[in-house]
């Protein structure tokens, strides 16, 4: 409700509720596109290869073919987030030239995770196999770069180069 508090806009709120044509106000923060990528860096001032990801992108960056994607669902106030982001920026950063991978993040006290991802806590990490992605897969490994690259490189589908 936009309006100022009035009986009058009590009473027309009401009548759209009965009428069932009010619109639900659902987690939102900035577009993908206005998105600040300078909190995404870190202290030496490199860009982060890591996909912002929102409601609006995520079907497009993280669902569509011939793309293996591992994906965190954060807290920005999160210690365990915190600590994790240098090693998930060098994990993007380690795909950045291999296509048929995505390293993406959501805020997911902004943005509703969404449908097949049991988010319970932070930082919580899937890892979505092309051509399974109707069956994300939690990522309960350990949280180091080498173990996370290793991960990714024998479950995906697209194989990949040892070259990394």
């Amino acid at each position: 409700m936009e309006e100022s508090f009035s009986v009058e806009n009590i009473k027309a709120f009401v009548e759209k509720f009965k009428a069932g044509s009010l619109t639900p106000k659902i987690k939102e923060e900035e577009t993908h596109e206005e998105h600040d990528h300078e909190e995404d860096e870190e202290d030496d001032g490199s860009p982060s290869s890591v996909v912002t990801l929102t409601a609006d992108n995520f079907e497009g960056e993280v669902m569509k073919d011939g793309v293996d994607a591992m994906v965190e669902f954060y807290a920005p106030w999160c210690g365990h987030c915190m600590q994790l982001k240098p090693t998930y920026k060098k994990l993007a950063a380690a795909f950045d030239g291999v296509p048929s991978v995505v390293v993406g993040a959501m805020d997911a006290t902004a943005h509703e995770a969404p449908k097949g991802f049991d988010v319970q806590g932070y930082p919580s990490i899937y890892f979505l196999k092309d051509g399974e992605k109707e069956a994300p897969v939690s990522y309960d490994g350990p949280r180091d770069l080498d173990s996370m690259v290793q991960y990714i490189k024998e479950n995906a589908a697209v194989p990949i180069k040892d070259e990394l």
